[in-house]
């Protein structure tokens, strides 16, 4: 695969889309309604327990595997903080519920970072397991 397919098909690209994704469906709770900001709310739970684990889907197109997962974890801190945060901007109840809206921002990034950690170490033990030699019995 060419370096530029690399680009496209990789993790950045990947929450790129999400994010505009999400900033169009956020478009939507113009004016606020509050079915709209209950559906947004949904999302913030959706982006750590969906889309980061998703984003490990870059491995199935062949590319550096070390690499890789640092482009996955830079790319998917940034595009997870983006993601929630145009979430969070578009959810607005016009009442006190909006202060509630901040937790869900410190939740849904966090529940997003420990997936993501518990993933890095998940692929870093099948590395390990998949480079290591294999003795035959038998043969």
């Amino acid at each position: 695969m060419d370096r530029w397919t690399s680009v496209l098909l990789g993790p950045e690209m990947y929450w790129l889309v999400v994010s505009l994704a999400l900033y169009l469906f956020g478009l939507r709770n113009v004016p606020a309604t509050e079915a709209g900001s209950r559906a947004l709310e949904r999302f913030l739970w959706l982006l750590p327990l969906v889309f980061v684990p998703a984003v490990f889907l870059c491995y199935l197109f062949p590319a550096a595997r070390w690499w890789l997962l640092l482009r996955i974890n830079v790319a998917t801190m940034m595009g997870l903080l983006a993601a929630v945060w145009v979430v969070c901007a578009a959810i607005d109840y016009g009442d006190s519920r909006n202060s509630g809206v901040a937790s869900g921002f410190v939740v849904s990034l966090s529940v997003g970072s420990v997936l993501l950690a518990t993933l890095d170490l998940v692929t870093i033990g099948l590395f390990w397991w998949s480079g290591q030699p294999r003795v035959a019995f038998g043969s």
